[in-house]
């Protein structure tokens, strides 16, 4: 089993053997309920880890070099934390960036259902299950164009970027933070993210272990 497309090219490429594709899945009755969209002029999410495959550095251009006054909440740590703290205060970001560092599990759903789009800009990526999430709670998502991200969102519910270019991911998030709060956009994200539901998932990978198990008919 793989994780994504490119996961399965990687297996095939190196032990010759051809993999099922079938992606981590998502609880969806988790990220159920009302959105519930914070009081700033436009709040964009990054969730990961602060290191550098996850080009949040990227993201902080983005935020500088933006024509709006959008804010960044940043979820999660990592070993470049200090090194984003300081680039953010170089850029003079100010009270527009907030790291709110790493969360429980339970308050990711109300967090994500808070924030008006979500932005993967990772420079390496097997899929990216924040995006994921993002689209189950509504949200939509920026994600760049790897060959495991770039599969999640489609036209309704996200924007594909370059690898690197700070100014695509602005205008790509501009886009997205000018619907912020369209029920059309919230209703095509959870649509999207069926495609990820656990139960769903699990099915299909216990009954892909029962084949295997049982070797084919005699």
């Amino acid at each position: 089993h793989a994780i994504s497309a490119s996961t399965a090219r990687a297996i095939l490429d190196r032990f010759g053997r051809a993999a099922e594709i079938i992606p981590p899945g998502v609880d969806l009755a988790a990220y159920e309920g009302m959105r519930e969209r914070a009081d700033t002029a436009g709040t964009v999410a990054f969730v990961g880890t602060l290191d550098v495959h996850k080009g949040l550095d990227v993201l902080l251009e983005a935020v500088a070099g933006a024509a709006g006054s959008w804010r960044l909440l940043i979820v999660g740590d990592g070993p470049r934390r200090s090194t984003y703290e300081a680039m953010s205060r170089h850029l003079d970001l100010g009270h527009r960036v907030r790291v709110a560092g790493v969360i429980t599990p339970e308050r990711l759903p109300d967090t994500l259902r808070a924030v008006d789009v979500l932005a993967l800009p990772s420079r390496r990526e097997a899929l990216g299950m924040a995006a994921v999430e993002a689209l189950a709670a509504g949200t939509p998502v920026v994600v760049t164009d790897l060959p495991g991200p770039a599969a999640i969102p489609d036209e309704t519910c996200g924007s594909v970027v370059p690898v690197d270019d700070a100014a695509a991911l602005a205008t790509a998030l501009e886009r997205w933070l000018d619907r912020a709060g369209d029920p059309d956009v919230a209703a095509a994200a959870r649509i999207r993210a069926k495609r990820f539901d656990s139960e769903r998932l699990a099915a299909i990978a216990l009954d892909s272990l029962r084949r295997v198990a049982t070797g084919p008919p005699e």
